[in-house]
């Protein structure tokens, strides 16, 4: 006897679920660091990621050098976490919010640094303000 090998006709493959799979966002720091983020809320949050969703890209190369800690936070962030903002990494995280174009990191970033009066220190960027230290007399 002859086994039909192809499919009853009633059957229909339904690839529609796929599309709605929530995607990731993917950032590439230097071979060294891969942060994934929900796509929807990562394109919300930032103007260059919601520009290269629109074109079918989920994945991004970090332009510049950055700390851990620096990256640590700005994944905090965008991943709508508490995150830490202190005199050592405000002015680098205020760096990678712009170059993603995430407003809300830019704008929180500038208050603190106003607040705290920070000047950002040319010589050695990537521990942008050094901790403070004081002298005892």
């Amino acid at each position: 006897s002859q086994r039909n090998l192809c499919p009853n006709e009633k059957t229909k493959i339904s690839f529609a679920k796929m599309e709605n799979q929530p995607k990731t966002f993917t950032l590439n720091a230097y071979e060294e660091y891969y942060f994934e983020f929900d796509a929807k809320i990562f394109a919300a949050l930032s103007k260059k990621g919601k520009n290269l969703e629109q074109q079918g890209i989920y994945q991004y190369v970090i332009q510049q050098h950055y700390s851990e800690e620096t990256f640590e936070s700005f994944v905090e962030a965008c991943n709508l976490r508490p995150f830490k903002v202190t005199t050592n990494n405000a002015f680098e995280l205020l760096d990678l919010a712009n170059e993603l174009e995430v407003n809300n990191i830019i704008k929180f970033v500038q208050d603190y640094i106003t607040s705290k009066n920070l000047k950002r220190n040319e010589e050695n960027d990537e521990n942008t303000a050094k901790k403070q230290s004081f002298t005892a007399f």
